[in-house]
């Protein structure tokens, strides 16, 4: 008969017959194999496992300096050669609780020792840019329930699907102090937010109260980003009372190959401040809002489009509240190695539309963005590059800015990044670039992260 063998899972078959009593045979086929000794008892003292640590603390320290490289002079004072020397740095913190719910803070602070070597600038240029201390995202979250969370604190929510152009993009103010030289992800401003998750099939719906108001960082006027000589009054700050607190609603979803969002907020703060009087006092308005945005993937292609309405937008060229419609249609490009393509148009238009708006607000009925992006990424994501392109009209010729830059990692935790950043002026001197179109700059950042 055929004789089989099992040995610690493996099938030995035999091709040879014997008789039943004979092993000799037998045992010249497992000649070769050792005995293999029964493995050693393993006991294991669950008191000695580390612990998942319940905190963590991470920061970094910034050097960054500004060269302006085109003579240009606003309030007497040469933006040429050195424009900044900042110290920058930040500071992390997490708790983890033993419930699962989570805390973290963020802290940054920064001093430009620039306005130590150059004793011309205003006193209100100062305070605006020289140093600062911000309390950044502050909040805590956690799990209700299996399908309900909990968001409590600043902290930043990103609504719409362009990195590059904001459309339904309003819930953070920005900021704006230097344009066109960081990324819209780097500029939010966090604001306090009760913000709730509540997860169902495939839908997200996140109901939010913002209690907290707060305003974009906006540039001095007669600064260089800023180059106009009126007495305008500083802006005023929204109160944090009843009154002014912000409602809103997004509903995502996510399905084989697209993904699908609507948005509506009541009572929120304006992108953009107007005069209120003769006196030139400015604020910020509040408005509503309704938008939906949506993704598609085909082959290497990321189709997007966004569309927002808005509702009871003030201008200092008019008394009558308006209404204006945002939309945008773009795609990214994965198709290449390490590389992403994107292109974007974007549109915003005012209903009902007042001359005087242009006159005073320096906005045109219809207003056109184009954005161009190309990130590279090489040496195992070591080196990157960005070159990014944005033009205002609706054929390229209102202005915009192109900014190329690059970053490498010297090391795990040491990087050093360098750019330049072109602004494009347009035939009309009062288009909102022509007025910054000589203060291009070359910008060195070195970053060590701890």
């Amino acid at each position: 008969m055929k004789k089989q063998i099992f040995l610690f899972g493996f099938l030995f078959s035999s091709s040879i017959v014997y008789a039943a009593n004979d092993n000799s045979l037998l045992e010249d086929e497992l000649s070769g194999f050792e005995e293999i000794e029964a493995p050693t008892e393993i006991s294991l003292d669950i008191n000695n496992i580390p612990k998942e640590k319940k905190y963590s603390i991470n920061g970094y320290i910034k050097n960054k300096c500004m060269f302006g490289y085109k003579h240009h002079i606003v309030d007497n004072i040469n933006y040429k050669n050195m424009t900044s020397l900042q110290l920058t740095s930040g500071l992390n913190y997490t708790y983890k609780f033993d419930n699962g719910f989570k805390f973290y803070s963020s802290f940054d602070a920064f001093y430009d020792f620039i306005y130590d070597l150059e004793s011309s600038y205003r006193e209100d240029i100062v305070d605006n840019y020289q140093k600062e201390f911000n309390i950044d995202e502050l909040y805590i979250e956690g799990a209700l329930t299996n399908n309900i969370d909990i968001k409590f604190g600043r902290q930043i929510v990103i609504w719409g699907k362009s990195d590059n152009i904001r459309v339904n993009d309003v819930l953070n103010p920005m900021d704006n102090r230097y344009p066109g030289l960081t990324d819209i992800e780097n500029l939010r401003l966090p604001v306090g937010m009760l913000k709730l998750d509540y997860y169902t099939d495939n839908w997200d719906f996140s109901p939010i109260v913002i209690f907290e108001n707060v305003i974009n960082k906006d540039n001095t006027v007669y600064s260089e980003y800023f180059p106009v000589n009126l007495p305008l009054k500083d802006i005023k700050q929204p109160d944090n009372n009843i009154e002014n607190i912000g409602l809103a609603l997004s509903a995502n979803s996510e399905f084989k190959g697209f993904d699908l969002s609507f948005y509506i907020a009541n009572n929120i703060i304006d992108s953009r401040w107007h005069i209120t009087d003769e006196y030139l006092n400015r604020e910020y308005g509040r408005i509503n809002m309704a938008g939906t945005a949506f993704n598609f993937v085909k082959g290497s292609f990321l189709l997007k489009t966004e569309l927002a309405f808005f509702n009871n937008l003030e201008y200092s060229g008019t008394n009558n509240k308006k209404n204006r419609i945002n939309s945008l249609i773009g795609f990214d490009y994965n198709g290449f190695n390490d590389t992403t393509i994107t292109l974007e148009f974007s549109n915003q238009y005012i209903l009902y539309y007042e001359n005087n708006i242009y006159l005073k607000d320096n906005i045109e009925e219809k207003e056109y963005i184009t954005s161009f992006r190309i990130s590279n990424s090489f040496i195992n994501d070591t080196f990157n590059t960005n070159f990014l392109i944005n033009l205002y009209g609706d054929k390229l010729d209102k202005g915009g800015f192109a900014r190329i830059s690059g970053y490498y990692d010297l090391e795990d935790n040491l990087n050093v990044e360098a750019g330049i950043v072109d602004y494009i002026g347009s035939d009309n001197p009062n288009d909102k670039i022509s007025l910054i179109k000589d203060n291009d700059k070359f910008y060195v950042n070195i970053k060590y992260s701890f």
